[in-house]
C-alpha cells in the first residue's frame, strides 16, 4: 500500500469493533489505490495472523500480517471468501447476478466474506438492481467495496446505499519513495512519480511494463504538442487521437485516461515552474502567465468529472486544448 494511511486508520477501529457498514464506495482517479484499499480491508478481516503487527505497516495498531495463507491468497486474488466482480468493458447483468449469488452463500472458511466490484461506474441500471439485495440484506459478516472514479459516475441506486470513501492523490514524494524501495533508480522514480500525478498504481505499472510506459510517454508527447500548437493544430491533434481510439470500450477508456493523466502532469509541471518549485522537464519551453494557468488547471480538473458523467471525450479534450492560452 502506498499512501492512504488516514483511510486505513479509519477502517481499523471499525474492523476491530465489527462496526463496518454493509457497503463502501471508494472513489478516486484510476491507479490511485482504490482496489488496493479494498484488498487491504479484505486481508485485514481474513488475516490468520491474529492481528499481529505487519513489518510493512507497523504504524498501525493492527494490520494484515501479509504472510499467512489468507493474506497470501487475498494478494493473489484466490481467496475463496473474497469475491471480485470485474470484467473488461462494462459490468454485465449476468456477471453481476453470478457475483451476487456467490456473495450471498455461506462463507467457505467460516469467517467474513468480502465482495469487491471494480468499475462500478460501468454498471447499467439493470445490473445495479441485480446486486441491491447483496447491499441491503447481506448475510452476517459480509461487506461489499465498490470502486469508481467518482460518486456521480455511479448509478444512484448503488451510490446512495454506500458509505463514501474519497481516495485522494498521493504526494509525489511518497510515490517516488515507494518506487525507489522497489528498486527503481531515484532519477527515474522522480520522473515517474511526477508523470503519474499522484497515482501510485500508474507509476508502479509504468515502472514494471516498458510497453505501457512507452504508450504513456506517447500520450505525454501528444499533450505537449497540443499545448504548443496553434488552435487549429490543437484540434487536429485531438481529432487524430479520437480517430485512433480502439473499438473495445475498456481499452479506449484506458487511452482516454492516459491522455488526461498527461494533461494533469503537464499542469502540475507548469505550476511548479511558475512558482519556482523545482526544475521539472514537464512542459519545458511552454510559457504561460500564472492567472491563465490557474484558469486552465480548473478546466483540466473538471475533465475527470465530465468524463465520468459521460460527456464525449472529444468535447472534453477540445475544451482542454482550446482553453489553454
Amino acid at each position: 500500500m502506498v499512501g492512504h494511511e488516514a483511510i486505513l486508520q479509519g477502517f481499523d477501529p471499525m474492523i476491530r469493533g465489527e462496526r463496518l457498514a454493509h457497503a463502501y464506495l471508494l472513489v478516486g482517479p484510476t491507479g490511485v489505490g482504490k482496489g488496493a484499499i479494498a484488498s487491504w480491508v479484505a486481508a485485514r478481516l481474513l488475516c490468520q495472523g491474529n492481528g499481529k503487527l505487519s513489518t510493512l505497516n507497523s504504524q498501525f495498531s493492527t494490520s494484515p500480517c501479509g504472510a499467512c495463507p489468507a493474506c497470501v491468497q487475498v494478494a493473489a486474488g484466490t481467496h475463496p471468501d473474497v469475491l471480485r466482480c470485474t470484467v473488461e468493458g462494462a459490468l454485465t447483468i449476468d456477471a453481476v447476478r453470478a457475483w451476487t449469488t456467490s456473495l450471498t452463500r455461506t462463507s467457505l472458511l467460516g469467517g467474513w466474506r468480502v465482495g469487491i466490484v471494480e468499475g462500478a461506474e460501468t454498471m447499467s441500471e439493470e445490473a445495479a438492481n441485480a446486486c441491491l439485495k447483496a447491499i441491503e440484506e447481506p448475510p452476517p459478516h459480509t461487506i461489499v467495496c465498490f470502486t469508481a472514479p467518482s460518486r456521480r459516475a455511479v448509478i444512484p441506486t448503488i451510490a446512495s446505499r454506500c458509505v463514501l470513501v474519497p481516495c485522494r492523490r498521493v504526494a509525489t514524494s511518497v510515490v517516488a519513495a515507494a518506487l525507489v524501495a522497489r528498486g527503481v533508480a531515484a532519477s527515474d522514480a522522480d520522473a515517474l512519480a511526477l508523470e503519474a500525478d499522484g497515482c501510485p498504481g500508474v507509476a508502479l505499472t509504468w515502472a514494471t511494463d516498458p510497453e505501457i510506459r512507452a504508450a504513456a510517454e506517447e500520450r505525454l508527447a501528444l499533450a505537449t504538442r497540443v499545448l504548443r500548437g496553434s488552435y487549429v493544430e490543437r484540434l487536429q491533434c485531438i481529432d487524430a487521437f479520437i480517430a485512433k481510439l480502439p473499438e473495445d470500450r475498456g481499452v479506449a477508456r484506458a487511452h482516454i485516461m492516459d491522455l488526461l493523466h498527461a494533461f494533469r502532469a503537464l499542469a502540475r509541471g507548469l505550476a511548479d515552474r511558475a512558482v519556482g518549485r523545482g526544475d521539472t522537464p514537464l512542459g519545458a519551453g511552454i510559457r504561460v502567465a500564472l492567472p491563465d494557468l490557474v484558469a486552465w488547471m480548473a478546466v483540466v480538473s473538471r475533465a475527470s468529472k465530465e468524463l465520468a458523467a459521460n460527456v464525449a471525450p472529444r468535447l472534453v479534450f477540445e475544451g482542454i486544448a482550446l482553453s489553454f492560452p
